[in-house]
């Protein structure tokens, strides 16, 4: 992979914080996709530890990944900076087309359509972006092998109206983190390049 293998590397180790004030909003409007339990019988319920990922249908995606224990190991500039890259960077190795994205300090969303033969490599994809990423980060705290990232969870969006939500979605994250007033002044979202095309159409 020509992108993957570099874009953790920074020439800065560390940079000021830039805030760590959100993050209680983010699992307001996720579909209920995936069952959270199965009903065995009318007295027990079995709790899975993970969500189910079903992933064989070509299609646009919505997608969370957190970090363990919602921590934010990602509460720099810099390490934003990292992250936004590198999720950039395999969605083009793995062939997905990202159509909006927003990372924070401990998750992070984006809204993209899957390679023509279906969507299965999106845990490989996730999978590199979390290992090189935590390897990163735990280098800058001098904190090998600890748990960085914890699971993410993905929807098939079937319908217009849940597509146009989700971009809508995750381009507002930001202001409704209440980090910045206007979604298009958030660095690490894809709502400043939308607001950029659209200004050229005018």
């Amino acid at each position: 992979m020509k992108h993957t293998k570099h874009f953790w590397r920074s020439g800065k180790r560390s940079s000021s914080d830039y805030g760590v004030r959100w993050q209680a909003q983010r699992d307001t409007a996720l579909d209920k996709t995936h069952s959270v339990g199965a009903m065995k019988n009318t007295d027990k319920i079995s709790w899975p530890h993970a969500p189910l990922h079903e992933l064989s249908a070509r299609g646009t995606y919505f997608v969370t990944a957190g970090t363990y224990l919602k921590e934010h190991y990602l509460s720099s500039a810099e390490r934003l900076k990292v992250l936004h890259r590198g999720l950039l960077a395999v969605a083009e190795d793995f062939g997905w087309h990202l159509e909006a994205w927003a990372v924070f300090s401990n998750h992070y969303h984006f809204v993209g359509h899957s390679p023509d033969e279906g969507a299965q490599n999106l845990g490989d994809m996730l999978s590199v972006l979390h290992e090189k990423t935590s390897k990163w980060i735990n280098r800058l705290d001098d904190s090998a092998g600890r748990k960085v990232w914890h699971n993410f969870w993905e929807t098939r969006l079937t319908y217009e109206k849940s597509y146009l939500a989700r971009l809508n979605y995750v381009h507002q994250n930001p202001v409704r983190h209440g980090l910045v007033p206007v979604a298009n002044q958030y660095p690490w979202c894809s709502a400043g390049g939308l607001s950029e095309q659209r200004d050229q159409l005018k």
